[in-house]
C-alpha cells in the first residue's frame, strides 16, 4: 500500500471554485485502479489550502493515476487558475 499526501494552495479568492472542482473530480479518482481511499480535507484554520489524502495498492497504481486523462485535464484547466502549487506531495508506505 502506498499513502499520498497532497497539499494544494488556492489562488487567492479561488478556494470555493476549486473545492468544487476538486469534489467533481474525487468521485473519478475513486475508481481508479487500485484506489483504496481518496479524500479530500479543508483546514480547520483559514489558510487557502486544502489537503487530498489518497491510498493506493502499490506503486504502479498510483503512477498511473498521476498519467490519467481526468488528472492530466485537471491540471490542464485550473493549474495557474484556481490552484497556484502542490505545496506539498510525499509518498508513504507502511511500516513493517
Amino acid at each position: 500500500m502506498i499513502a499520498v499526501v497532497e497539499v494544494i494552495k488556492a489562488v487567492d479568492g479561488k478556494m470555493e471554485q476549486l473545492k468544487k472542482a476538486l469534489h467533481e473530480l474525487v468521485p473519478i479518482c475513486r475508481k481508479g485502479e487500485g484506489c483504496m481511499q481518496y479524500e479530500l480535507f479543508e483546514s480547520l484554520h483559514p489558510n487557502n489550502e486544502l489537503l487530498v489524502l489518497m491510498k493506493w495498492k502499490d506503486l504502479k497504481d498510483l503512477k498511473r493515476h498521476e498519467a490519467s486523462k481526468p488528472i492530466e485535464d485537471f491540471v490542464k484547466k485550473y493549474h495557474g487558475v484556481l490552484y497556484g502549487e502542490v505545496t506539498q506531495c510525499s509518498e508513504w508506505k507502511p511500516v513493517v
